[in-house]
């Protein structure tokens, strides 16, 4: 089975990717989330802004 250029850039993108604080702080800001409340994102990549 020939490998797909995906599973070749899969490999390393979970780790090489970080959350940014400023668009963070932007998305709460604007989402205006509450504690104690639940939210699911579908389709958000790596998930790395869980909070």
């Amino acid at each position: 089975m020939q490998e797909t250029k995906y599973d070749k850039i899969g490999t390393g993108y979970n780790s090489t990717r970080q959350t940014a604080p400023y668009l963070t702080e932007r998305l709460l800001y604007h989402l205006q989330t509450q504690n104690d409340r639940l939210y699911l994102d579908i389709g958000c990549g790596t998930g790395n802004y869980r909070y």
